[in-house]
Protein backbone atom coordinates (compact mmCIF):
# COMPACT_ATOMS: atom_id res chain seq x y z
CA UNK A 1 0.00 0.00 0.00
CA UNK A 2 2.66 2.23 0.63
CA UNK A 3 4.63 1.67 -2.67
CA UNK A 4 0.88 1.85 -4.35
CA UNK A 5 1.21 5.69 -2.50
CA UNK A 6 4.19 6.45 -3.52
CA UNK A 7 3.67 5.39 -7.42
CA UNK A 8 0.64 7.83 -7.60
CA UNK A 9 2.44 10.61 -5.54
CA UNK A 10 0.24 10.42 -2.78
CA UNK A 11 3.46 10.62 -0.72
CA UNK A 12 6.78 11.43 -1.43
CA UNK A 13 9.36 8.55 -1.53
CA UNK A 14 11.87 10.43 0.62
CA UNK A 15 9.00 10.25 3.32
CA UNK A 16 8.10 6.56 3.74
CA UNK A 17 11.16 5.57 2.68
CA UNK A 18 12.36 4.13 6.18
CA UNK A 19 9.02 2.38 6.74
CA UNK A 20 9.03 0.72 3.65
CA UNK A 21 12.35 -0.38 4.16
CA UNK A 22 11.81 -1.65 7.64
CA UNK A 23 8.57 -3.59 6.59
CA UNK A 24 10.41 -4.96 3.84
CA UNK A 25 13.46 -6.20 5.42
CA UNK A 26 11.11 -7.46 8.67
CA UNK A 27 8.60 -9.44 5.86
CA UNK A 28 12.47 -11.04 4.59
CA UNK A 29 12.87 -12.13 7.94
CA UNK A 30 9.89 -13.86 8.55
CA UNK A 31 9.53 -15.36 5.13
CA UNK A 32 13.32 -17.04 5.89
CA UNK A 33 12.13 -18.11 8.91
CA UNK A 34 8.90 -19.76 7.41
CA UNK A 35 11.28 -21.58 5.60
CA UNK A 36 12.98 -22.95 8.50
CA UNK A 37 11.85 -26.03 10.85
CA UNK A 38 12.14 -24.82 13.14
CA UNK A 39 12.99 -21.41 12.62
CA UNK A 40 15.65 -20.09 14.69
CA UNK A 41 15.45 -16.89 17.24
CA UNK A 42 16.82 -13.92 16.42
CA UNK A 43 17.20 -10.94 13.31
CA UNK A 44 20.40 -12.30 11.54
CA UNK A 45 19.29 -12.54 8.23
CA UNK A 46 22.70 -14.23 7.29
CA UNK A 47 22.01 -16.94 9.61
CA UNK A 48 18.70 -17.29 8.23
CA UNK A 49 20.32 -17.37 4.79
CA UNK A 50 22.87 -19.53 5.31
CA UNK A 51 20.25 -21.81 7.32
CA UNK A 52 18.24 -22.00 4.45
CA UNK A 53 20.90 -22.82 1.74
CA UNK A 54 22.02 -25.72 4.16
CA UNK A 55 18.08 -27.16 3.92
CA UNK A 56 18.18 -26.57 0.17
CA UNK A 57 21.22 -28.29 -0.35
CA UNK A 58 20.51 -30.94 1.96
CA UNK A 59 17.16 -31.55 1.09
CA UNK A 60 16.25 -30.30 -2.30
CA UNK A 61 19.96 -30.60 -3.82
CA UNK A 62 19.39 -27.12 -4.53
CA UNK A 63 20.61 -23.34 -4.31
CA UNK A 64 18.91 -20.50 -3.54
CA UNK A 65 19.68 -18.04 -6.79
CA UNK A 66 22.27 -15.51 -6.59
CA UNK A 67 20.23 -12.53 -6.98
CA UNK A 68 17.85 -13.11 -3.87
CA UNK A 69 21.12 -14.32 -2.17
CA UNK A 70 22.39 -10.97 -3.17
CA UNK A 71 19.39 -8.93 -1.88
CA UNK A 72 19.22 -10.41 1.18
CA UNK A 73 22.96 -9.97 2.06
CA UNK A 74 22.52 -6.49 0.91
CA UNK A 75 19.76 -5.60 3.65
CA UNK A 76 21.81 -7.61 6.22
CA UNK A 77 24.57 -5.37 5.86
CA UNK A 78 22.55 -2.33 6.03
CA UNK A 79 20.40 -3.51 9.25
CA UNK A 80 22.19 -5.83 10.82
CA UNK A 81 19.67 -6.31 13.93
CA UNK A 82 16.69 -5.50 12.33
CA UNK A 83 16.24 -1.57 13.28
CA UNK A 84 18.06 0.44 11.51
CA UNK A 85 14.95 1.41 9.63
CA UNK A 86 12.66 0.78 12.54
CA UNK A 87 14.04 4.26 13.66
CA UNK A 88 15.08 7.56 12.35
CA UNK A 89 17.45 8.74 14.72
CA UNK A 90 20.75 7.40 15.32
CA UNK A 91 20.97 5.58 18.71
CA UNK A 92 24.49 5.67 20.21
CA UNK A 93 24.79 1.95 20.85
CA UNK A 94 25.85 0.49 18.15
CA UNK A 95 27.12 -2.67 19.43
CA UNK A 96 23.32 -3.52 20.51
CA UNK A 97 22.73 -3.06 16.78
CA UNK A 98 21.67 1.06 17.01
CA UNK A 99 23.73 3.26 15.34
CA UNK A 100 24.04 5.02 11.91
CA UNK A 101 23.40 3.03 8.29
CA UNK A 102 27.35 1.84 7.35
CA UNK A 103 27.19 4.17 4.60
CA UNK A 104 24.82 6.45 2.58
CA UNK A 105 23.37 5.05 -0.06
CA UNK A 106 19.84 5.88 -2.62
CA UNK A 107 17.14 3.79 -2.92
CA UNK A 108 14.85 4.45 -5.34
CA UNK A 109 11.73 2.54 -3.66
CA UNK A 110 9.86 1.26 -6.91
CA UNK A 111 12.76 -0.04 -8.27
CA UNK A 112 13.52 -2.42 -4.92
CA UNK A 113 9.72 -3.09 -4.95
CA UNK A 114 10.15 -4.59 -8.74
CA UNK A 115 13.35 -6.10 -7.44
CA UNK A 116 12.25 -7.66 -3.98
CA UNK A 117 8.50 -8.80 -5.27
CA UNK A 118 9.82 -12.27 -6.97
CA UNK A 119 12.10 -13.02 -4.21
CA UNK A 120 9.22 -12.01 -1.28
CA UNK A 121 6.66 -14.05 -3.25
CA UNK A 122 9.48 -17.21 -4.56
CA UNK A 123 10.14 -17.23 -0.40
CA UNK A 124 6.20 -17.72 0.26
CA UNK A 125 5.88 -20.07 -2.46
CA UNK A 126 9.25 -22.05 -1.16
CA UNK A 127 7.87 -22.32 2.61
CA UNK A 128 4.67 -23.69 1.21
CA UNK A 129 6.87 -26.22 -1.10
CA UNK A 130 9.01 -26.82 2.03
CA UNK A 131 6.62 -27.32 3.95
CA UNK A 132 4.50 -29.90 1.91
CA UNK A 133 7.98 -31.60 1.29
CA UNK A 134 7.09 -31.12 -2.65
CA UNK A 135 10.31 -31.12 -4.77
CA UNK A 136 8.89 -29.57 -7.74
CA UNK A 137 6.83 -26.66 -5.95
CA UNK A 138 10.60 -26.10 -4.41
CA UNK A 139 12.27 -26.00 -7.57
CA UNK A 140 9.47 -23.67 -9.21
CA UNK A 141 9.88 -21.41 -6.52
CA UNK A 142 13.44 -20.76 -6.85
CA UNK A 143 13.30 -20.72 -10.57
CA UNK A 144 10.75 -17.89 -10.18
CA UNK A 145 12.54 -16.14 -7.41
CA UNK A 146 15.49 -15.53 -9.82
CA UNK A 147 13.03 -14.61 -12.45
CA UNK A 148 13.84 -10.53 -11.79
CA UNK A 149 14.27 -9.80 -15.28
CA UNK A 150 15.91 -6.77 -15.94
CA UNK A 151 14.95 -5.27 -12.31
CA UNK A 152 18.18 -6.43 -10.61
Amino acid sequence: MLFEQIGSRAIWDYEIAYPCLHLLRHALELLLKACLAPPPHGHDLDLLLAALAARLNREHSADLPAIAQARIAEFARFDPAGIAFRYSQVRPAPSQGFGPIPLEAHVELQHLRRTMSPITQGLADLAQGLRASDQPAVLLALARMGDTGSAG
